[in-house]
């Protein structure tokens, strides 16, 4: 099923989610997706949270940014992913100049962390991404 088409919404700025309430059968599953979403952020676009809850993969698909993590700036730019445990305390905003359009999965699981860990998300949550075209398709899908 895909849930986004091609084209560009005519808004230069927008934000597109699905989301939906877990069950606590779902919640015990080693991965749940809460919701998804694709964003056109406004040169503005700036997040800071002390904690949330659970885990976000957000795919750039144009545009730069900063992640703020553990004290230390990680530039993001297009065809990268970062990858944050949102328990941590975090903060990520576009680049005025060249703000993010980007494709996201908020999601938990028994399983989430380990794989946080496994992957190094503490010492680094930017990704570079090989195939672009089929991230940016797996996203959407």
């Amino acid at each position: 099923m895909i849930l986004w088409d091609d084209t560009m919404p005519e808004e230069r700025y927008f934000y597109r989610s699905h989301s939906h309430s877990a069950s606590e059968t779902a919640k015990k599953l080693w991965f749940y997706v809460h919701s998804v979403g694709w964003f056109a952020c406004a040169p503005d676009y700036d997040v800071k949270r002390s904690t949330f809850y659970d885990f976000q993969l957000k795919y750039v698909v144009r545009g730069q940014g900063t992640v703020v993590w553990h004290g230390r700036n990680f530039p993001v730019r297009a065809g990268e992913i970062f990858y944050l445990d949102l328990n941590q305390e975090h903060r990520y905003y576009a680049d005025p100049a060249d703000p993010w359009e980007v494709l996201w999965v908020h999601y938990g699981g028994t399983q989430a962390v380990d794989y946080f860990h496994l992957l190094g998300g503490n010492d680094c949550p930017v990704y570079p991404v090989i195939n672009k075209r089929d991230t940016q398709s797996s996203f959407r899908e």
